[in-house]
């Protein structure tokens, strides 16, 4: 039960924020953009709230159905979520090499 909870939490959370995006909202790196960091709402609290929804729905997938696989799957994306975070970071900072530095200063990667 608790595992479904978290799931379906990291779901909304992830949906919310994506919303919240709107036309801002990318899949991957673009690199032509962003034109415009956002800064404002849940991402005043963690630079990757989406992906914060993503990991927390994964980790509830493994409590709810805890196994081999499931462990696997958990690790497996956890690690490309670093990965990709660490990329869109490294293009932020160029993409805003004023503005992103002192964002990185005020929040919070993850929480």
């Amino acid at each position: 039960m608790f595992g479904n909870v978290m799931m379906a939490s990291g779901c909304a959370l992830s949906m919310v924020v994506h919303y919240a995006m709107g036309s801002l909202w990318r899949s991957g790196i673009d690199p032509k953009g962003p034109k415009e960091l956002k800064t404002t709402g849940l991402y005043d609290y963690s630079r990757n709230p989406m992906y914060l929804g993503v990991a927390f729905a994964q980790l509830g997938f493994f409590f709810a159905l805890p196994s081999v696989f499931t462990l696997l799957c958990l690790a497996i994306g956890l690690t490309a979520l670093y990965r990709q975070t660490a990329l869109e970071e490294s293009h932020l900072v160029v993409s805003f090499p004023l503005e992103y530095p002192e964002y990185i200063k005020r929040v919070p990667r993850w929480l």
